[in-house]
């Protein structure tokens, strides 16, 4: 397996729109890189703002639990940070892809970092008839 990124910035975006590479994000290091001055302030602004959504929501989980019952409430609560923790770390990976293809400076840092990986597409071997 090449590592296109050794190929090369602009090959990299290329295949990345045709789908002809594998990329993968190492979760925790994309949260540590949103919280850098290497990704511009809008997806800064965007990535902190869905990890703090669950915030706004514990007051429903409240209301909730005190229409209904009161295991309800610890219940929605655990719920809502299980599925903010998977979901924001899975933002930032998103965040990181879509801004190396903005940024070759970016994409060659995060690469060079090991934030991200970026191989080649393996074609499954066509099946003998």
């Amino acid at each position: 397996m090449q590592n296109i990124s050794s190929i090369g910035y602009l090959d990299f975006v290329k295949a990345s729109r045709t789908g002809a590479v594998d990329i993968s994000v190492h979760r925790r290091l994309a949260a540590h890189v949103m919280a850098t001055s290497l990704i511009p302030n809008d997806y800064r602004l965007a990535y902190r703002l869905w990890t703090w959504i669950w915030l706004s929501l514990v007051p429903v989980a409240l209301v909730i639990g005190s229409l209904y019952s009161w295991w309800w409430t610890p219940a929605i609560v655990l719920l809502l940070v299980v599925a903010q923790s998977k979901t924001s770390s899975k933002t930032a990976s998103m965040f990181v892809i879509d801004y190396a293809k903005e940024d070759e400076l970016f994409y060659d840092i995060v690469v060079q970092l090991g934030v991200m990986q970026v191989s080649e597409r393996t074609r499954e071997p066509d099946a003998i008839a």
